[in-house]
């Protein structure tokens, strides 16, 4: 799905008895945003065409999906569809397009995940000497971008980057990559106008640093400076996304004096505030581990304080 285009969804369907389902289109890498609203169908016994339109107005997802609902419907009779189909009716207008805003997860890169556009390297732009860069073509959890140096050369030689990200004046933000290289090299990384490097080696590793803007934000750019001696490096997808850039959150405060729970994992978390009663209908899983109770500790694990 692609910000600011606008598509057509259409299918037949009937059901052994008059009864009702419901369509829509969410994005499962974003805690199931509806991109296409839940929307209720009247299904007869009779064959009938269904066609509906929509816009979409959230961050560009390639990896949407499309759901038929059936269940708590009021009827378990048989549905039956079929001739199903997603066009895209209008495209985006190119200022759309080029304006950058933060994701719906958080993150101000683009494609961090390598899965979307032309070869997989939407919304990147590429400068190389010397060098292929390419992402591979394996399956979603395990694709990587590969850029394989075939002379050596300088730094600027082989760049990756974004422009124009939705920086701001005066705020922290958490950058964070995965990524090897076949032999021990250093490469340089600037994010809005701060320079830092990462020493890569042949196992994948997670780099992280702070980036501070100030009251003047004339850079929003994101440059991997990846030139130098013959070899590869390869940014591989560990976690969420390969590449992050998010606003960096103050710490919470952690009350003494309170009882406190440690939990597994986000599952438990949800488990926790379950059992205690309270209602979670209709909050997402980032806005349950932002509660106030909640604090992420190492290995995926939660300290919940109770009140």
């Amino acid at each position: 799905m692609e910000k600011g285009a606008a598509y057509e969804v259409s299918f037949d369907a009937y059901a052994a008895e008059k009864r009702t389902m419901k369509v829509d289109i969410s994005g499962s890498d974003m805690n199931y945003m509806r991109y296409f609203q839940d929307t209720t169908v009247d299904l007869t016994t009779k064959k009938k065409s269904y066609k509906y339109t929509f816009t979409m107005a959230e961050d560009t997802d390639a990896n949407s999906r499309l759901e038929f609902n059936l269940g708590a419907q009021g009827s378990t009779a048989d549905v039956h569809i079929t001739n199903v189909k997603v066009k895209k009716i209008k495209n985006a207008s190119k200022a759309e397009n080029d304006k950058k805003t933060v994701l719906a997860d958080g993150n101000l890169v683009y494609n961090g995940k390598f899965q979307e556009g032309t070869n997989r390297l939407g919304f990147w732009k590429v400068t190389k000497k010397n060098a292929s860069v390419s992402v591979t073509n394996k399956n979603y959890n395990k694709r990587q971008l590969v850029v394989k140096i075939k002379k050596e050369s300088k730094a600027s030689d082989i760049k990756v980057y974004q422009t124009d990200l939705a920086f701001e004046k005066n705020k922290e933000y958490s950058v964070s990559f995965d990524a090897a290289a076949t032999t021990a090299r250093t490469v340089k990384v600037k994010v809005a106008g701060k320079t830092f490097t990462a020493k890569l080696k042949p196992s994948t590793k997670q780099y992280s640093f702070i980036v501070k803007t100030g009251k003047k934000l004339s850079d929003k750019d994101v440059v991997f400076y990846l030139g130098g001696k013959k070899g590869t490096v390869t940014a591989k997808k560990v976690g969420k996304a390969v590449i992050t850039i998010t606003e960096k959150k103050k710490a919470k405060k952690i009350v003494i004096g309170k009882v406190n729970v440690i939990v597994k994992n986000k599952k438990e978390v949800k488990q926790y505030f379950e059992e205690e009663g309270v209602d979670l209908c209709g909050m997402s899983e980032s806005e349950l581990l932002e509660q106030p109770e909640v604090f992420a500790l190492e290995g995926d694990r939660y300290l919940i304080v109770e009140a």
